[in-house]
């Protein structure tokens, strides 16, 4: 069997409800469309307006031993199994880091990837928060009509999430939704436990790390010169 969108045969195929390819098979009233499973990732994080630079970000190409994850009760944990364990059980992730450029966003889009090759019939999302509520702030929005677009959606990305001060009440208003919906999210941040609590309150912050888990990153990558690089930096040379 060949993939619809790369026409490789393959037998790791799998089918996908879509209107929008010729090449389907009409089964039982439906179009079928069947995608190896890489097309089918990246289809799926195209669908949810992932940025370009993370659409091939996956479990599988992560560099584990440059980082290392504290849960909320500071216990260190295999981070890959816990990441997939929590998507399977749909809870919410919180993935944190005091400094920038430790691989926050790329396991985000992996976790939502994940999620979204599980859950193949439910919408999902992609949010940079900053630029996100920024642009819907110039286009003269009206935020309740944005949340209930947002509500239709089963999984949520908010990536970033604490550096838009001036939107934090709306921010606090999709968490609850969210959670009272017991809908998807995965958040990454650099703002500590502490501040979360500080900027988004007790009540909805506490419930988030009660069913999902608050997750700390730290690590760097050492050069072969010595010289300690972001986890960022490094995949920019690669």
């Amino acid at each position: 069997m060949r993939c619809a969108a790369c026409n490789t045969p393959s037998d790791d195929v799998v089918d996908n409800l879509s209107p929008f390819d010729d090449t389907a098979f009409i089964i039982g009233g439906y179009e079928y469309h069947y995608y190896c499973r890489t097309c089918l990732e990246l289809i799926a994080a195209r669908r949810m307006k992932m940025p370009v630079r993370y659409l091939h970000s996956r479990f599988t190409n992560f560099d584990w031993t440059c980082v290392d994850a504290k849960t909320t009760a500071g216990t260190v944990v295999d981070l890959q199994k816990l990441l997939e364990t929590l998507v399977q059980e749909n809870r919410p992730i919180v993935l944190q880091a005091d400094e920038v450029g430790i691989g926050k966003t790329h396991l985000a889009a992996a976790c939502a990837v994940s999620w979204a090759m599980m859950n193949r019939r439910r919408d999902a999302l992609f949010v940079d928060c900053l630029s996100w509520f920024s642009r819907l702030a110039r286009s003269g929005w009206k935020f309740n009509e944005i949340l209930e677009e947002l509500l239709w959606h089963d999984m949520l990305v908010l990536d970033d999430i604490g550096r838009e001060p001036e939107y934090q009440d709306h921010v606090k208003l999709v968490l609850r939704e969210f959670y009272n919906q017991r809908k998807m999210l995965i958040i990454t941040s650099n703002l500590n436990r502490g501040m979360f609590y500080d900027r988004f309150g007790m009540e909805i912050v506490s419930r988030l790390f009660e069913t999902g888990q608050f997750i700390t990153l730290t690590g760097t990558v050492k050069t072969t010169s010595g010289r300690t690089v972001s986890y960022r930096e490094q995949l920019a040379k690669k």
